[in-house]
């Protein structure tokens, strides 16, 4: 039994309330598995500059005026860049702290990683801490390269991009080891639904698992609990290849991907992991629903997959609830209703269940 079966956590991000306003609704809503919260509507805390800034310092990316990560291989500068970024990362690969410091969110890039670190150093004491970044699919549509195509079809620019994310993973899990905390690291892949869509064609199946693998496999390798996160319709197939402990998609409006994956979803079960349901709702609709109405739901959908063949003994016991995503475009308002019907929707599976 792993120790965060039946708890809650949550995405990631916030409206931005505050620092430390969305630190302290984190650690007093989540008081076993609180993340490090994400601003998105801060202009600094876009991609480009949380995760992959030292891209930009080796002169690799460049952000357009419009705010959208470009990587110019065409630039005088690019391979020079190049080779000082495959030197920082062998060495942060190597053990090099001050190379793995080079892969670092910046603290104006996010305040929020430092700011819970700090708190559960004071008195917080919970059961694991959480981290995040965005996904290698999400993060690869999203950069361009200079001919204004999704970097995600380079090989060369894909590799660099993903080495990045990787050494990323190995910082935040380095730092947040430092208060004395199991972590688990989700990927959050908010554009999952690009495999089979007619605006992506030609994106390789094996491509997406191969960067799926390196990134699941490093978060493993680091001593960490592995977590791919999904909050659209979703080829469930994609996922299991690489192997992540925990599997957290948005239950409350794409349940039938999971019913179509059925089979793989107990195989997935017997091999010990763990389906994060986000089943709380992160808009409007969050006022309608209570914490019965979200454990009935939830009920529904096990008792749906037992039909399928799926062990419900399995589902009632290797899960967790989550939000179906993150609240970093939503109200204040909502970002709180949100924490309240997550912590009291949590409580009521995990005593119905005594």
């Amino acid at each position: 039994m792993k120790p965060y079966w039946g708890n809650i956590t949550a995405i990631g991000s916030l409206p931005d309330f505050g620092t430390l306003e969305g630190v302290q609704l984190i650690v007093d809503s989540l008081k076993h598995i609180p993340h490090w919260p994400q601003f998105p509507k801060r202009k600094p805390e876009y991609l480009s500059h949380q995760f992959l800034q030292v891209l930009i310092e080796c002169g690799i990316m460049e952000v357009s005026e419009t705010g959208s990560p470009v990587i110019n291989e065409q630039r005088p500068q690019f391979m020079e860049g190049l080779i000082t970024f495959y030197e920082l990362y062998l060495g942060a690969q190597g053990g090099n702290l001050s190379d793995l410091e080079a892969f670092a969110i910046p603290d104006w890039a996010g305040e929020g990683f430092s700011a819970l670190v700090r708190e559960i150093g004071k008195n917080v004491q919970p059961t694991y801490v959480k981290g995040q970044l965005i996904g290698p699919l999400t993060a690869g549509l999203q950069i361009m390269n200079s001919n204004d195509i999704p970097i995600f079809y380079d090989d060369q620019l894909r590799e660099v991009v993903i080495r990045a994310l990787e050494m990323n993973i190995r910082w935040q899990i380095e730092k947040l080891s430092q208060t004395g905390l199991p972590v688990m690291i989700f990927l959050d892949e908010g554009l999952l639904y690009a495999w089979g869509h007619r605006d992506f064609l030609g994106i390789s199946e094996r491509v997406i698992n191969e960067t799926f693998t390196v990134l699941i496999k490093a978060i493993k390798d680091s001593g960490a609990e592995s977590g791919i996160h999904f909050c659209s319709r979703a080829d469930w197939g994609l996922l299991f290849p690489s192997q992540p402990d925990i599997l957290a998609f948005d239950a409350y409006s794409y349940f039938p991907g999971m019913l179509a994956a059925a089979d793989e979803v107990e195989d997935y079960l017997q091999g010990g992991g763990t389906i994060a349901w986000g089943i709380i709702p992160v808009y409007e609709v969050c006022f309608e629903e209570t914490p019965a109405s979200l454990h009935q739901r939830w009920q529904h959908y096990i008792e749906r997959l037992e039909h399928k063949g799926v062990s419900g003994t399995l589902l009632r016991e290797q899960y967790m609830i989550t939000p179906s995503c993150g609240i970093g475009f939503y109200t204040p308002e909502i970002a709180k209703q949100v924490y309240k019907l997550l912590q009291q929707t949590g409580e009521l599976i995990k005593n119905s269940r005594k």
